[in-house]
């Protein structure tokens, strides 16, 4: 079995070193390892820490230890690769090591044919290794496990004394030449949407789109309809029409069912002017204690199907409702609503899902198999549009045998009815949200566009983070958060500048204002707590600004403990106005110091008790699970871990939180206490 490896199996991956290097003494060295220099212990702890370090053990014994990164290292980029694979796009096997007691037994095979399923796993575009050129049965073992020798280098520094050492470099294509796997990028095709589907005046900018024949005439005469235009193809025309729910105009169409035609028919919808659309139908369950009809929000797919292999690279998985997880989980919490939340299976062929595949599925983590969800994603990567989609459980895979339940369009009518007029609801929220969020993001496209004006090529970062990153924003109820990172110290006349910027565009904000810091790129490569700041801005602080500009300005830097948690959220989830995903610009923030800046702020007793609960119930979820969640998907993760006699209460503070429904602030005033005294229990 391989498998990432634990503390215990250090000392062993250790002692199959020394062994090697007792044989290579006896026998010859064909590895130009060298004992007390490379590989070493501190090798193996640094791989261990970085969750790259695999080992294979059979009945107990270590058979093999290897490194799997995408650190390619300074030598390989000079190299005539056959595969362009730059940055993280290339898998790297370091320091694969068979102890000579288990050589001969097919090891280092099994655990290249690892890093290949890994690489493809992982989306890589190759695998890559390096060996010394002298050593002929590595470089005749990969050869044989479809490997390329690409050319002849010299090692720059290896540890193994001054003199440079030529190293063979080796290639492998993970996806083994697959058509699929030969993604092309160029927004053209022969043929596009554009070419056959003009603009539509009028079309609504918001779809929902049902599989359902049947559930679809029925809203159409319940809700009253209006008929927009046809989308058309060989089976016959699709009608689009347009809604009115909730104040709001959406529109109201089938899709096809499969990836392909389903793809095709919402490429056309983008075409004619739609702009996001939310998708629901039915899926097969592996998990058989989903009820039937229950609803799942899918947040990964694994991409068993072709069509999304032409919209996004090769990978084995792709995330899901991007943008949109919170606004489908929170809506479902909120109206109370039991909901599945967990990775789909998405596959073409349904004749073919077979016990021993549905089983592997289920062990990747996989709640339910559908047809069109990891290509309606790959869509929505490449259009830059938004795709929401949530199923109704149907058929149970996780059984004796195949039980259909309520698969039939026919059956549990009432209950996939109940379905459709709550994502028409859904459907006009995320209308209204949408607006507001563009509002609220041409606003900050205009202060980052500010900013840059004042600091010119000083600014090198503008993050977005909070509701509006997460796609829970309201613009009555959220501010507008940001971080701008430059990379030198503020003056005093740019620190002035900035505020003056702020003031001014305060009128254009939301009631709840603006809250900023500007940090700097070196307090960010090397991270304190509490973090340094050149700058903060917030409605708290404009009192000191109007009562005095420049002596606010004057004593403006300084460190915040806050700043831990603000940080470890944009590299979770953010859009970059300016600068590199802050995934890669920022570097991970210590757990010790995320949880120290989540102290600070939910355990302050005057916070308002609404936005108080929801904030400790994110805190918990970071305690319990490691993961940095908005206050919606805080909310969602407390409905379904907190005890059922708290459950009312985060309820009713998440339909404040996102439709501004009365709450009881008592009620919450006193679940912010059973909660804070949690907190306190599980953090220490």
């Amino acid at each position: 079995m391989i498998r990432l490896a634990t503390r215990a199996d250090v000392d062993d991956i250790v002692l199959g070193y020394d062994a090697l290097f007792d044989y290579e003494e006896v026998h010859g060295c064909f590895s130009n390892w060298r004992r007390g220099v490379y590989p070493l212990r501190s090798d193996v702890e640094a791989a261990l820490a970085a969750g790259t370090l695999y080992v294979l053990r059979e009945e107990g014994a270590l058979c093999a230890s290897a490194i799997l990164n995408r650190v390619q290292p300074a030598e390989y980029a000079a190299a005539a690769w056959r595969i362009p694979a730059g940055g993280d796009e290339a898998l790297v096997v370091h320091t694969l090591c068979v102890p000579p007691a288990q050589s001969h037994r097919g090891a280092a095979r099994k655990m290249l044919r690892f890093a290949a399923e890994l690489a493809r796993r992982t989306g890589c575009r190759a695998l890559r290794l390096d060996t010394w050129l002298n050593n002929r049965p590595a470089a005749m073992l990969y050869a044989s496990e479809g490997f390329r020798a690409i050319g002849v280098t010299e090692a720059l520094d290896r540890g193994h004394g001054e003199d440079p050492w030529p190293m063979l470099l080796f290639e492998r294509d993970p996806w083994d030449g697959l058509p699929l796997s030969q993604f092309d990028s160029a927004p053209a095709a022969v043929i596009n949407p554009a070419d056959t589907v003009s603009p539509v005046p009028g079309c609504p900018r918001t779809v929902v789109a049902c599989f359902a024949h049947n559930l679809i005439a029925g809203a159409v005469e319940r809700y009253g309809a209006q008929f927009v235009f046809d989308s058309e193809c060989a089976n016959g025309p699709v009608p689009l029409y347009r809604v009115e729910i909730d104040g709001e105009t959406i529109g109201l169409t089938m899709v096809a069912v499969g990836a392909p035609l389903a793809v095709g028919q919402f490429d056309e919808l983008f075409a004619a002017g739609v702009e996001r659309i939310l998708a629901f139908g039915t899926c097969g369950v592996l998990d058989g204690s989903i009820g039937d009809c229950a609803v799942i929000v899918p947040d990964r797919a694994v991409r068993d199907e072709g069509t999304s292999f032409h919209y996004a690279p090769p990978s084995a998985e792709i995330a899901a409702n991007v943008g949109t997880l919170d606004l489908l989980t929170g809506f479902f919490a909120e109206q109370g609503v039991p909901l599945t939340v967990g990775k789909t299976w998405t596959t073409d062929a349904f004749y073919r899902e077979t016990r021993a595949r549905a089983g592997r599925r289920r062990e990747e983590g996989c709640v339910c198999v559908d047809q069109e969800c990891s290509a309606f994603a790959a869509l929505a990567q490449f259009r830059q549009k938004q795709i929401a989609q949530f199923f109704y459980a149907a058929d149970n895979l996780d059984a004796e045998a195949w039980d259909a339940r309520s698969l039939d369009n026919a059956e549990a009518l009432d209950a996939k009815e109940r379905l459709v007029g709550q994502a028409l609801r859904l459907g006009a929220r995320w209308e209204r949200r949408a607006r507001e969020a563009e509002r609220a993001n041409a606003l900050l496209e205009r202060i980052a566009a500010d900013f840059r004006g004042v600091l010119g090529d000083g600014l090198v970062g503008f993050y977005v983070h909070g509701s509006l990153a997460f796609g829970c924003f309201r613009w009555d109820a959220g501010d507008l958060d940001f971080l701008a990172v430059v990379n030198r110290p503020l003056a005093f006349d740019e620190r002035r500048a900035l505020i003056r910027v702020l003031l001014d565009r305060t009128p254009e904000a939301p009631p709840k204002g603006i809250e900023m810091s500007v940090v700097t790129e070196a307090a960010m490569r090397d991270f304190r707590h509490p973090s340094p700041f050149e700058l903060h801005f917030s409605p708290a602080h404009l009192g000191a600004i109007r009562a005095g500009l420049d002596a606010y300005c004057r004593d403006a830097a300084g460190v915040d403990p806050d700043l831990a948690a603000h940080l470890a959220a944009a590299r979770t989830c953010s859009r970059a106005i300016i600068g590199d995903p802050a995934r890669d610009a920022f570097l991970p923030v210590p757990e010790a110091a995320v949880l120290d800046s989540i102290r600070y702020d939910v355990l302050d007793e005057s916070a308002d008790p609404l936005y108080a609960a929801l904030n400790l119930c994110r805190a918990l979820a970071y305690l319990a699970e490691g993961r940095m969640l908005s206050k919606c998907g805080g909310a969602v993760w407390a409905l379904r871990h907190l005890p059922e006699a708290d459950r009312p209460a985060v309820r009713q503070a998440l339909a404040g939180y996102l439709s501004g429904a009365e709450v009881d602030t008592e009620a919450l005033a006193a679940l912010c206490q059973r909660l804070r005294r949690h907190f306190r229990d599980a953090a220490d």
